[in-house]
């Protein structure tokens, strides 16, 4: 049940209506009960088996806390983070492995037939299994206390919001929301609303329009001229933002609309001034995760085994950062899919952590020599353009279907570009196909999103919005969803994410 089909408009509809009408402490069993029913619509063996896994996260967390040892605390900790990694690697990465095993075995000259498991992957497993984990190690840690409601830890992890595709909530921040309910919230209703419908617009006018062009060339790279390859990889670059954040947004408006704070998930990430800074503001609910759960253990992991001052000439601290982010990246590459184009990604984001932390310093000393100040605007538009291109760089592997064509794009991206202000060359470059009024609606639809994220840090455009006439932010509410529903896309109903 995708959130941009009819069946789950009138599915929330009657989960909203039905729980602000319910007593406050009924609020909780009604949402568990909705939740299990729309996992249930992907499948009853899917919810059957992250029942059974949810329970035995949630004896193994009482079991953490209540053991008197370490040892015991770190034993039952293994376990439990070891069945959840089983677990995705077994749904999620079982067909690659046994791939890439029979391939190395013929490279060998011995040619083994592997069958490829017929495993469906159930649905938003890369997420719930990250937020089971989570919650193992901050119980372990201490910095949570175990729930003690195997009810309301069902609640966290089928929280029918988030289960599809996040933002990964941890336990302690979304569990005692779901305790603490304070009566009926009109203003949070309201404002959950419109950033459902912002939301909306996102992937129906602007990520699913945008799809049309991109699709069409990297199905085919081979066939396209380096203009019409770059303008896919920027659409391609935006239609995955919109495509993601409009569904954080669906997510987070609906649970503000149910009187719950979800995380916040994108903070205009192409307004960064540096790789490390687009991870700070890009699927942050993520990155914090990698941070918290990957980067800094390993980081301390290294720092402990390390004994001498220096490895391979670099500081050991420069050395562990390095290693760490790089290995991070690597198996962030690797969270989001199975194939070698998702760890090029990855590989290319750690490397690009790489660089900018090595060339720190010589980059400030040649900003100083060319006279450009580190508070100007010009510094300011030069990182930011020059961190939108790395990004997007990127992108063309994680959009390619293969490595192959990823090396096709990259290699074609700057051939082609002869003719192309002659009569007719720019619109032959630019328009797939006889597509013309996809084209300019795209490119309306991107001049929006830029108005909307230029302005609102300037003016905040939320609370601008919450100080009109109440008829003149209804009208405008209203034009919002006319728009959506005459210049929306609505024969795709699965969100990119959904997929990881």
């Amino acid at each position: 049940m995708s959130f941009i089909s009819t069946d789950f408009l009138l599915f929330l509809l009657l989960a909203v209506f039905s729980y602000h009408l319910l007593p406050d402490r009924h609020k909780w069993k009604h949402l568990l009960v909705f939740s299990l029913f729309f996992y249930a619509c992907t499948g009853l063996r899917h919810l059957f088996l992250l029942l059974v896994l949810s329970l035995v996260d949630f004896l193994a967390a009482l079991r953490i806390d209540r053991s008197s040892t370490t040892a015991g605390k770190h034993r039952i900790l293994a376990l439990g983070v070891g069945l959840n990694v089983a677990v995705l690697v077994v749904f999620k990465y079982s067909g690659f492995l046994l791939a890439t095993i029979d391939a190395t075995l013929g490279r060998l000259g011995i040619l083994p037939t592997i069958p490829a498991p017929d495993i469906l992957l159930p649905l938003g497993i890369s997420y719930y299994i990250f937020k089971k984990i989570s919650y193992l190690i901050d119980v372990y840690r201490g910095n949570d206390p175990p729930v003690k409601s195997l009810g309301r830890f069902y609640l966290y992890v089928f929280y029918f919001p988030e289960i599809i595709a996040g933002p990964i909530d941890r336990a302690g921040r979304l569990i005692p929301q779901f305790r603490q309910t304070d009566g009926f919230d009109r203003d949070g209703l309201v404002r959950g609303g419109q950033q459902l419908v912002w939301g909306l617009f996102k992937k129906l006018v602007i990520a699913d329009r945008l799809a049309k062009t991109v699709t069409v060339v990297y199905e085919n790279p081979s066939a396209y001229p380096g203009p019409t390859l770059l303008l896919a990889t920027l659409f391609f670059s935006i239609q995955i933002y919109c495509d993601f954040s409009g569904y954080s947004d669906m997510a987070i408006g609906i649970g503000r609309m149910l009187g719950h704070r979800l995380a916040d998930n994108f903070n205009r990430p192409y307004f960064a001034v540096s790789v490390a800074d687009f991870w700070n503001r890009w699927h942050i609910s993520l990155s914090t995760w990698l941070r918290d759960y990957l980067f800094l253990p390993i980081s301390f992991a290294l720092s402990r085994r390390i004994k001498s001052a220096r490895v391979w000439r670099l500081r050991t601290e420069v050395f562990v950062y390095l290693t760490a982010a790089f290995l991070t990246m690597v198996l962030c590459g690797l969270w989001h899919g199975s194939g070698t184009t998702f760890l090029v990604w990855g590989a290319l984001h750690g490397l690009f952590l790489g660089v900018s932390f090595l060339t720190r310093r010589s980059r400030r000393r040649l900003k100083k020599r060319l006279g450009i100040r580190k508070a100007s605007r010009f510094n300011h538009a030069l990182q930011v353009t020059l961190t939108f291109i790395t990004v997007t760089f990127a992108w063309i592997f994680f959009r390619a279907a293969s490595l192959a064509d990823g090396m096709t794009v990259v290699g074609r991206l700057f051939s082609g570009y002869d003719g192309l202000l002659s009569s007719g060359g720019l619109k032959s470059a630019l328009i797939v196909g006889d597509a013309s009024t996809e084209f300019f609606l795209s490119l309306l639809g991107i001049l929006v999103l830029m108005i909307f994220e230029t302005l609102q840090p300037r003016i905040g455009i939320s609370r601008t919005f919450r100080r009109i006439p109440l008829a003149l932010r209804w009208m405008i509410l209203y034009t919002g969803i006319l728009f959506i529903l005459v210049f929306g896309v609505h024969d795709v109903e699965v969100f990119i994410y959904e997929l990881f």
